[in-house]
């Protein structure tokens, strides 16, 4: 691996961060946009009576930490330079608080 990051370095490519994006289904998406626009007319004090809580996820396949791609020009995000994440793909726990 050393020696191609040094051949791809001399060629005048750069590592950079790929960018996460959430996987959502077109099914999926159109429930939360129906969910939003029936709760979109709730005052400030309305939202205050609702509880949400944070969560942790601990991975236990594989770590979902930062991965890159090699570019030798500034583009436009393509394919190869995202990263798509699928909440519950049971390759961890998950701890509310």
């Amino acid at each position: 691996m050393r020696n191609i990051r040094y051949v791809l370095k001399r060629k005048g490519f750069k590592p950079k961060r790929k960018v996460k994006t959430n996987f959502v289904r077109a099914e999926n998406r159109a429930k939360r946009l129906e969910w939003a626009k029936s709760y979109h007319h709730l005052t400030t004090d309305d939202w205050r009576k609702w509880g949400f809580s944070d969560e942790t996820r601990i991975s236990m396949w594989g770590s979902d930490g930062k991965a890159f791609y090699w570019t030798d020009r500034p583009t436009e995000l393509l394919l190869h330079q995202t990263e798509a994440q699928v909440q519950g793909d049971g390759g961890g726990a998950v701890f509310w608080a």
